[in-house]
């Protein structure tokens, strides 16, 4: 129950800090490759994609900054607000969303599925890891191209995963041809 509560200030006083700055997060579009770290980083569900490029809901985002952190390329960034944040159909990278106005009661509701924390994420995250199966692999070499970050390489006409270097972003698997790319769990010792 303490962590529940603790959580909810921790939201609460992140939303009082996010109401008063003039700022947001921004996906630059030209940036963006689509590997859905920041979706898959972002504890509130803030971030979607439309497109094959990310798209943060401005109303959802608590600016906790870990989408920033998690993309490869640098395309997310905070922006200065330029105009006043009350209509958010003008400002960009916000999802429209009809508005319902609801009395408020004073009470702080709560989902009843919360968001995961970061912490769940990030160990889920790092349960896996993404495996070639040889017996599939064609050498086609779609893989090692849509890799941003270079840890896919060619060995005796199959690919190889360097799991030091891989950041599952999963485009290798999105870009297989015969599906021989799956994300696997690590073993416990």
């Amino acid at each position: 129950m303490k962590k529940i509560i603790f959580a909810l200030v921790i939201v609460l006083a992140m939303f009082i800090l996010v109401a008063k700055t003039q700022s947001y997060h921004h996906v630059e579009p030209g940036k963006c490759i689509g590997c859905t770290l920041c979706v898959q980083k972002c504890p509130v569900q803030a971030i979607s994609m439309q497109d094959g490029k990310a798209v943060i809901d401005r109303e959802k985002c608590i600016q906790c900054g870990l989408c920033i952190k998690a993309c490869p390329v640098t395309a997310i960034s905070v922006v200065e607000e330029a105009a006043a944040p009350d209509s958010l159909a003008e400002q960009p990278d916000s999802v429209d969303t009809p508005k319902q106005e609801e009395p408020s009661t004073g009470m702080i509701e709560t989902q009843e599925e919360p968001a995961p924390t970061v912490e769940a994420v990030e160990e889920q995250i790092a349960s896996t890891y993404y495996h070639v199966h040889d017996n599939k692999c064609i050498g086609c070499m779609v893989c090692p191209k849509s890799c941003p970050v270079d840890a896919i390489h060619m060995k005796q006409g199959v690919a190889v995963i360097d799991t030091e270097k891989c950041i599952k972003c999963g485009l290798c698997k999105r870009d297989c041809p015969v599906a021989a790319i799956s994300v696997e769990e690590k073993q416990s010792s």
